[in-house]
């Protein structure tokens, strides 16, 4: 399912938003800062307030530079909301990896994480379960 993070930057007092936006249903999006995919997944970038731009942290433990099959670090500038290409996430060898970035929306920073987990699934939009109607009770109707 490929995602696309968003970013806002609220007009009010200035706060980031990161919205977790899933292309393949486009009416389920949630709130949230850390991104959990699995390796093979697409990633893109979105930002509707002004010009984006990303740099990826190497992970902690590993050391590896980037979380992407293209080892790309400098991402961007993208422009205002404009979508950046689809990056595909590496699978890894370890349970996880985590990705700190950077990202820099107009003059404003924030730093989330990217996170490979192969032991669970995804964190992100996802569909919604739809509740099934409950059945209708049958109606006694008194003889006559």
């Amino acid at each position: 399912m490929p995602h696309q993070l968003r970013f806002f930057v609220d007009p009010v007092d200035g706060s980031k938003r990161i919205i977790h936006h899933s292309t393949d249903d486009p009416t389920n999006d949630e709130p949230g800062d850390h991104l959990k995919l699995v390796g093979g997944q697409k990633l893109s970038f979105k930002c509707r307030d002004a010009t984006l731009q990303i740099r990826i942290h190497p992970e902690a433990t590993t050391g590896d530079p980037s979380p992407f099959l293209t080892g790309e670090v400098n991402l961007g500038p993208f422009a205002q909301n404009q979508a950046s290409q689809q990056f595909t996430i590496k699978a890894v060898s370890t349970s996880s990896a985590r990705y700190q970035y950077s990202v820099t929306i107009g003059s404003v920073a924030i730093d989330p994480e990217i996170i490979i987990d192969n032991t669970s699934k995804p964190v992100g939009p996802h569909k919604r379960k739809r509740k099934k109607p409950a059945a209708k009770k049958a109606v006694k109707r008194p003889k006559k």
